[in-house]
């Protein structure tokens, strides 16, 4: 078979699927058509044949290179040639799973060469690996929960005798100290199986971070510096704990990877449709060999005895659940970069409803300094009128003393319908409505129509 058959031989070859043809003839060294799909999928230069297999070699992936150098030396010997598979590494860094596929075919010569096709497995390879990742979750997620209910029940016969022991009992004291990172596991083993039942609600991250800064100081000492960087309003749906203990879970790792102190830096900010939190300490770092793992159920990276390998596979879970993803960029002794993604919800659209127009000032500067909306209305009718052409509104704030039409009607007529949910805010007191919706009395603290209100947002 002359070269200009081989070649059209090899293109109708690969022109059937996603793959590269490939021809040895160990009786003809140094001769190595290379086709176009053996050029792009091992990214060759384009030359007419490949002079020799190093050049072939140094596509392939290190640690993948010697086995497969043994295998082809050893192919003239077995007289076949055996189904190989490897990763091929290119110019770029892409990777690339690989499988080949030989067979011999005579020449006119008299002589057997070796002929076969290299085809692209990458996607198949990741598919598999996803399905061994989720079987390994879900077997880890079954032991966790059999274990926290375990856990559970003969934790709560040691606390109650624990409790009888009395308060000024020394040995009460020391069991209290020893059972509290018990219960810690618990609660983690618990997340990780995701058997805790979540109070989802919209929050405003920043404000939910600020308020756990101090936690946040005590649990990283005061060899690290912590930085808050809040500079916008960023709404996500999820159970307020479950944000805190993300976080709480992210600053452990990053105060055990700086023993020596350092700086955790966290901030958030809104990318297009996403909330993104950042979680970045300036500690040892994660070798990239060990990265795909750090999300395992029982994987740690810490010494013996410092970590239970679950802080991290309940991080995952948590972002998961909550619609999320969670991203890592590290490096050695570049510090480690944990990135939260989760889908951005607007902020909460309140109507403000009173008579007075300084008392809706008032309402207006609490509510925007929080973060959210506001809507204005005069009387229960103007209000009405604004919900008819606007169905947005999450919420309405409403005094009861008003002409046209009073608070007390316009809750009425609210409450039948079913939405939105009613705060009252008023120095009238009315019992009927109390019993049915939220009141906040004048005068009121800031804080307290910003908890009346966030309760009814739930």
């Amino acid at each position: 078979m002359d070269d200009e058959a081989l070649e059209r031989l090899l293109e109708q070859v690969e022109r059937h699927g996603r793959l590269a043809a490939w021809v040895w003839d160990p009786h003809r060294p140094g001769r190595y058509p290379r086709t176009a799909g053996m050029q792009r999928l091992m990214d060759l230069p384009p030359n007419d044949t490949i002079q020799h297999l190093d050049e072939f070699f140094e596509r392939v992936h290190p640690e993948d290179r010697e086995l497969l150098r043994k295998t082809l030396r050893s192919i003239p010997e077995l007289g076949v040639i055996p189904d190989l598979s490897f990763r091929c590494v290119h110019r770029d860094g892409t990777v690339l799973h690989l499988r080949s596929h030989g067979m011999l075919v005579p020449t006119d010569e008299g002589h057997e060469m070796f002929m076969g096709t290299l085809i692209d497995v990458t996607e198949r390879v990741a598919i598999e690996q996803q399905l061994v990742d989720a079987e390994r979750s879900r077997v880890a997620t079954q032991l966790a929960a059999g274990v926290a209910h375990d856990l559970g029940n003969w934790l709560t016969v040691v606390r109650h005798v624990a409790d009888r022991l009395g308060d000024d009992n020394p040995v009460k004291h020391e069991l209290d100290r020893a059972l509290a990172p018990c219960f810690s596991l618990t609660r983690e083993l618990l997340a990780l199986a995701q058997e805790r039942p979540a109070e989802v609600r919209r929050v405003e991250v920043g404000e939910r971070l600020k308020a756990l800064a101090p936690v946040l100081r005590a649990v990283l000492g005061t060899t690290v510096e912590l930085v808050v960087s809040c500079p916008e309003r960023a709404w996500i749906s999820i159970d307020p704990t479950h944000l805190e203990g993300v976080v709480l879970n992210l600053a452990v790792n990053a105060r055990d990877a700086m023993p020596d102190g350092g700086r955790l830096a966290i901030g958030v900010r809104v990318d297009g449709e996403q909330v993104v939190i950042e979680v970045a300490d300036d500690g040892s770092g994660i070798s990239p060999d060990r990265i795909p793992r750090v999300f395992e159920p029982y994987y740690t990276t810490k010494p013996v005895g410092r970590g239970s390998g679950l802080g991290l596979a309940s991080v995952r879970g948590t972002v998961r659940q909550a619609g999320g993803e969670v991203r890592v960029h590290s490096g050695p002794g570049g510090g480690t970069t944990f990135e939260i993604r989760l889908p951005s919800k607007r902020a909460p659209r309140i109507l403000v409803v009173d008579d007075l127009p300084e008392v809706r000032d008032v309402l207006r500067e609490v509510l925007v300094r929080a973060g959210m909306a506001v809507l204005e209305a005069g009387d229960g009718q103007e209000a009405l009128d604004r919900l008819d052409d606007d169905l947005t509104v999450d919420l309405v704030l409403t005094d009861l003393s008003m002409p046209v039409m009073d608070g007390e009607a316009l809750t009425d007529v609210l409450v039948g319908r079913g939405s939105p949910p009613v705060v009252v805010v008023s120095g009238y007191g009315s019992e009927r409505v109390a019993r049915v919706v939220p009141v906040v009395r004048k005068p009121f603290r800031p804080a307290e129509v910003l908890d009346a209100v966030s309760a009814a947002l739930r």
